[in-house]
């Protein structure tokens, strides 16, 4: 089974890269209103762009008793997760996630916590019926 993020997966990523931003953006307003213009501005263009461009690359399979995730721009990162080690699956669903139609899943191994941000509903209810059969 293939999957990959939702469509609106960037825009999802984009508002909690924005989240951070909001909370340092009264301390550069505080030196300034252009320095606050300025810094708010150049967080906004970077959490776009990041959101967009890692949005869009993480892809995954689950096949052959393994789940794997790729994701990255800049630096690519696979990660390999034996399905006999995963000990559960967390399924996190938020406002902004319910009024997209789609959940986060973290996926929890003996050593590992996999986060797979903005997936479909119905491609979350698979993943996690093939993930609990095969554990």
């Amino acid at each position: 089974m293939e999957f990959c993020l939702h469509p609106r997966a960037a825009l999802i990523l984009t508002v909690w890269l924005c989240l951070p931003g909001a909370l340092l953006c009264p301390f550069f307003f505080w030196q300034g209103a252009w320095a606050g213009l300025v810094f708010t501005g150049l967080w906004l263009l970077a959490a776009l762009a990041l959101g967009n461009s890692l949005g869009r690359t993480m892809r995954g399979t689950a096949q052959a008793g393994q789940l794997i995730v790729r994701c990255g721009v800049l630096f690519k990162c696979c990660w390999r997760l034996p399905l006999r080690y995963i000990t559960g699956i967390t399924r996190l669903e938020t406002p902004l996630t319910l009024l997209t139609h789609c959940c986060s899943l973290i996926v929890h191994t003996s050593g590992r916590a996999v986060f797979l941000p903005a997936l479909d509903n119905d491609t979350a209810s698979q993943l996690t019926a093939l993930l609990q059969r095969e554990a």
